[in-house]
């Protein structure tokens, strides 16, 4: 259960696979015209030919992977995908970017119901990686890793409301954990009681690989549940945090009447969701694995 040299070159080997063939060969086309700009679907910034070419590439990332990770292909592969998507948004621009050319009540608002929705967009990319390293597996009719003496999860032995409860536990942990770690400068205000300044892509990678970590771990360990269910939950997470902020029309118009376009009410209001979605499935991954460790060790105490 010991992180060997050689398990770690497969990790760098799967993260370059989804950095090179997603983010490098793929940016050109979700890149917008203004390099400070913000990598996103609103007001169509990615085109449709652009949308096939990052769930073709995505697939491409994953199937790869599957060999540059061999033999554990399966369990490795899935990062891929996400590695493109961090490589986009540590380059890319964020909210500010956004709320700068949106800075109106109406604007903002309409910014915010549309990018609710986004979120299962880069969810779709990240499962097209996903479903390239399924194809490679089923090819070459590869198996989950055996660890003695730990006993396997059984295919479909995981039940419904295990899934349920373990995607509604990421998304409480994401949202408090995210508010608490990315941090900039705060300010007391007397309505809201404070207002935060928009985060550092470095910041808002920490907050998300970390929150995202500790849900993933909690899900595994208590609940025994994937890492791909903390993964979803990052989507449901956009989508309510987001929708909550649009639909609350007092704090909402208050933000843009009295506060510069660098604040915002909370902390999960100021990451994009490509921020999310890329680096949620990093620290999902990492947690599980953690949880496992964890677990092994408690149950081979020697």
């Amino acid at each position: 259960m010991e992180m060997t040299w050689t398990m770690r070159f497969r990790i760098v080997g799967v993260l370059l696979t989804g950095i090179f063939l997603l983010g490098i060969l793929a940016g050109p086309v979700v890149r917008p015209a203004d390099p400070g700009s913000a990598i996103t679907l609103y007001q169509a910034s990615i085109k449709p030919l652009a949308i096939a070419s990052c769930f073709s590439m995505a697939f491409v990332s994953g199937l790869l992977a599957f060999f540059v990770a061999w033999p554990f292909g399966r369990e490795l592969a899935p990062l891929a995908a996400p590695a493109g998507l961090a490589y986009w948004a540590c380059s890319s621009g964020n909210m500010f970017s956004l709320i700068i050319l949106n800075s109106g009540f109406a604007e903002r608002q309409t910014l915010y119901s549309a990018l609710k929705w986004e979120g299962l967009f880069w969810l779709a990319v990240i499962a097209c990686g996903w479903l390239g390293s399924i194809v490679a597996a089923r090819i070459f009719k590869a198996k989950p890793v055996n660890i003695p003496g730990f006993s396997q999860e059984k295919q479909g032995s995981v039940n419904l409301l295990s899934i349920i409860s373990g995607i509604a536990v990421s998304v409480v942990i994401g949202n408090f954990a995210i508010n608490a770690l990315a941090q900039d400068v705060k300010i007391f205000d007397s309505k809201l009681g404070s207002v935060i300044g928009q985060p550092g892509t470095a910041q808002i990678a920490f907050a998300v690989i970390v929150s995202f970590g500790l849900a993933a771990f909690c899900a595994k360990f208590f609940l025994e549940v994937g890492h791909i269910y903390p993964v979803i939950a990052a989507a449901i997470l956009i989508f309510f945090v987001f929708s909550w902020y649009s639909g609350n029309t007092e704090t909402l118009k208050y933000m843009s009447e009295s506060k510069a376009n660098a604040f915002f009410p909370r902390a999960t209001c100021s990451l994009l969701p490509l921020q999310i979605l890329a680096f949620a499935p990093l620290g999902a991954v990492a947690g599980y694995w953690l949880a496992v460790k964890t677990q092994y060790h408690r149950q081979n105490p020697s």
